[in-house]
């Protein structure tokens, strides 16, 4: 509820006037910065869209779709949330797995009507925004192994976020992490076959244009079980 006092309400806010003062940037809110990010994951975005093209919403907060093809189109709304899974994967540090089970949980519960799943709408919320890379290691192995040691040599000019080791659990399997200087180390007792993501994250320390590290996997029993990955250049610019 407002209530006028005399002499107005601005007369009574000390707030009153502060927003010609204050910027976005200075509110703790970089929108240059959050449109790069727009910018920077449009062709992930452009990925999910393959077979059905929203109309213009990338980077909004709303969407639209044109419903062709379709006679007589009912609309089936579906509404569903991760529950108690949640803490589970806070416990694991696997909180990215709640963004696919909600998807699998809402597209689920539109299928039990007979309808076709079009779209899902999905916000991304960041306290704050800053330069880590994300490293992502895809390792592919046609047969399980034991006692597996992935070494990653990380680029020049990066530094750790995560410094911690620590026991890991992904994918039905788990491995010991140890961040040293110039490597973090994952340590396997045994890799199912299939094919696995590891990622970190590191940070740019400075401008400029280097190269990334190799990784490296082998048998630690038998060495001659052995493979490494290519190096790709990375820029960094300010």
């Amino acid at each position: 509820m407002l209530g006028l006092a005399p002499g107005g309400w601005a007369a009574t806010n000390p707030l009153y006037g502060m927003a010609s003062k204050l910027t976005y940037k200075e509110a703790g809110v970089d929108t240059e910065q959050a449109a790069a990010l727009v910018g920077e994951i449009k062709t992930h975005v452009q990925r999910t869209q393959k077979q059905r093209q929203l109309m213009g919403a990338f980077g909004l907060f709303a969407a639209a779709f044109e419903l062709k093809g379709y006679r007589e189109p009912v609309i089936v709304t579906g509404c569903d949330g991760v529950g108690t899974k949640l803490e589970v994967l806070l416990e694991y540090d696997r909180i990215e797995d709640a963004g696919k089970d909600l998807v699998a949980m809402s597209v689920n519960d539109i299928l039990t009507t007979g309808g076709d799943p079009l779209m899902f709408l999905d916000y991304i919320g960041l306290a704050k925004l800053d330069d880590a890379l994300v490293t992502r290691l895809v390792l592919k192995n046609d047969r399980a192994m034991e006692y597996v040691h992935l070494k990653d040599l990380r680029g020049s000019g990066t530094e750790p976020v995560n410094v911690l080791s620590g026991y890991r659990w992904q994918d039905g399997f788990g491995y010991y992490e140890v961040t040293r200087d110039t490597a973090s180390h994952f340590f396997i007792d045994r890799l199912p076959a299939g094919t696995h993501v590891f990622e970190s994250s590191v940070r740019v320390q400075h401008a400029g244009t280097y190269q990334t590290g190799v990784a490296e996997i082998r048998c630690m029993y038998a060495p001659e079980f052995n493979a490494h990955s290519g190096s790709v250049e990375l820029t960094a610019e300010p």
